[in-house]
């Protein structure tokens, strides 16, 4: 069956298919003003798809004009958009409102507990960063939501005179000029932050905590961290993958 696995965010569409996961880069456009021509248009070079799964953590239009995209292409194709649960794969949601916990961050958890099994940490760093923990049982413990790198930057040079968003890249050094500080200072609030929820959950648990980063951002989060911690890009798809399992 050929399944065409879509993440909708802020800024990008991200897709891939499901037989290619781990062995083909995502595929990935920015949402322009023509983006469903350009969307069409790359589509038109895939092999004809059976079914449709998309993640969409922002506007529902958005998830109406793509499978309006895949319908025309492929006027036989099964389209499904995920939604949050309250229990799935082994995972079960700590929200008194399911549905209220984000679709992206649902997916990440139950892709990250089919992997690993064990007490984890995952952590989102997209436009937001999210930070998500499950313990031993799959219990979700709860998580956290804060601003992406960019967020962070644009605030500052929103919100003051003199400072501006900060193209520099991330060096693990106290900055001696106004643009690396930022960037650093940025860096680093995010990564004390995953770093004390970690140390933390692995005071009150009693157990280590395996901690996984995804998204666009992970690469430079990564470096801030001084802990071992893995970078899976395709997170996301593995828990669109996993909830078509469940949805046939």
């Amino acid at each position: 069956m050929n399944t065409l696995l879509i993440d909708v965010g802020n800024s990008q569409l991200k897709w891939l298919l499901g037989q290619q996961l781990g062995q083909a880069p995502l595929q990935r456009l920015n949402r322009s003003e023509n983006y469903l021509a350009e969307l069409t248009a790359m589509w038109r070079q895939l092999e004809p798809v059976e079914v449709v799964v998309i993640a969409n953590v922002t506007d529902t239009q958005i998830t109406k004009e793509i499978i309006s995209v895949g319908e025309n292409l492929w006027p036989q194709v099964r389209c499904l958009s995920a939604v949050t649960e309250k229990a799935s794969h082994g995972v079960t949601n700590s929200y008194l409102q399911p549905e209220r916990l984000g679709v992206d961050r649902w997916l990440v958890l139950i892709a990250g507990w089919k992997q690993y099994l064990k007490p984890l940490v995952v952590v989102d760093c997209g436009t937001a960063i999210t930070v998500d923990a499950l313990n031993q049982q799959g219990q979700h413990l709860g998580g956290l939501i804060i601003p992406g790198f960019a967020l962070m930057q644009h605030s500052l040079a929103k919100n003051t005179f003199a400072l501006s968003k900060s193209d520099e890249s991330y060096k693990p050094t106290l900055a001696n000029a106004t643009e690396p500080a930022i960037a650093n200072g940025c860096m680093l609030a995010a990564a004390g932050l995953v770093e004390k929820v970690v140390s933390d959950l692995e005071q009150t648990e009693g157990e280590l905590f395996q901690l996984l980063l995804t998204g666009g951002d992970a690469p430079q989060l990564k470096q801030a961290i001084n802990r071992p911690c893995v970078i899976d890009p395709e997170l996301i798809f593995k828990g669109l993958q996993c909830y078509l399992d469940t949805h046939q």
